[in-house]
């Protein structure tokens, strides 16, 4: 379907009063409200409210997108604002929102709002639709703009959507030291290690970091009170700057393509107990698939 499918050109406001965001959102819920009957104004707002105090919805290219989950909705309702200004959405890089596209959506549609805001993304990234779409005079003028666009809106939440393309990958050759050090420096616990042409070889994590540190005998133990005598980690730092990746990694790690759905994703973090999914293609890392990202990008948006 496209993003233009889903604009109504009666929750067009292509000139802003409002100063503020929540003057913004109040704003555009009161058109929403004149046009869309049987919906409560009031717990949408509260809606609205609460998601933004949990986090900003300001994206790059001075646009925020605004948006909630509501449980009593039966449709997704899709507004657009421009603001000649700017509104502080409180965007990342400080500069004012003047493109809002504000979302709401019943639980049940929560793909397509994924999908929606992702269309939006794809909308406004091309810096000449921006700027027609900030010097549009009507409603009608926005609503051509994008349909002449023909942004697409997927049906299915893939993997290609929520992966994180700014991996960091491990040489087989590098020193447990250097690994251990990387891990501290980038806030993770486990990388995938690669060969010189990109190709997915394994994953090290801070599993196999720890097992090196531990005595080789320590299995035959039943009780592990004698390890309260041993040096802690003594075995890890004696090898650290000898013992390389090749020598302990795993090569056995789970992968999917960019097509995967994250349904498929989910399915596997949970019945292999893996922390990450790795999405290839042609054998070639193409990203990450993180627990934290069904979070941020798909429990919790």
């Amino acid at each position: 379907m496209k993003l233009s499918s889903l604009v109504d050109t009666r929750l067009i406001l292509p000139s802003m009063k409002a100063g503020t965001a929540r003057e913004a959102l109040q704003e555009m819920m009161a058109v929403v409200a004149r046009h869309i009957e049987g919906i409560d104004k009031d717990s949408l707002l509260k809606a609205l409210y609460e998601r933004e105090a949990v986090k900003p919805t300001a994206i790059e290219f001075e646009v925020a997108i605004p948006h909630a989950r509501v449980e009593a909705l039966q449709e997704l309702i899709f507004a657009i604002g421009v603001s000649r200004k700017g509104i502080d959405f409180h965007a990342r890089d400080a500069k004012p929102s003047r493109l809002i596209f504000l979302i709401l959506a019943p639980n049940s549609k929560n793909a397509l709002m994924l999908h929606t805001m992702a269309g939006i993304a794809k909308l406004c990234i091309d810096e000449s639709r921006r700027n027609a779409l900030l010097n549009a005079k009507t409603a009608e003028d926005i609503f051509a703009i994008i349909k002449k666009s023909g942004v697409e809106i997927k049906k299915e939440l893939t993997c290609a959507d929520i992966m994180d393309t700014g991996v960091i990958g491990i040489d087989p050759d590098m020193t447990l030291k250097e690994v251990a050090a990387l891990f501290v420096n980038t806030g993770t616990d486990g990388l995938p290690v690669l060969d010189k042409d990109g190709k997915l070889l394994g994953e090290i994590t801070g599993k196999e970091l720890i097992s090196v540190g531990l005595p080789k005998y320590i299995n035959m133990f039943g009780d592990l009170a004698f390890l309260i005598s041993l040096e802690p980690f003594e075995e890890f730092f004696k090898r650290e700057e000898t013992m390389k990746v090749r020598e302990v990694y795993q090569k056995n790690v789970v992968t999917v393509n960019e097509a995967a759905s994250i349904i498929e994703a989910a399915f596997l973090m949970v019945t292999k107990n893996k922390r990450r999914i790795y999405v290839v293609r042609e054998g070639k890392l193409v990203g990450t698939v993180h627990r934290k990202a069904f979070m941020s990008k798909v429990l919790h948006v």
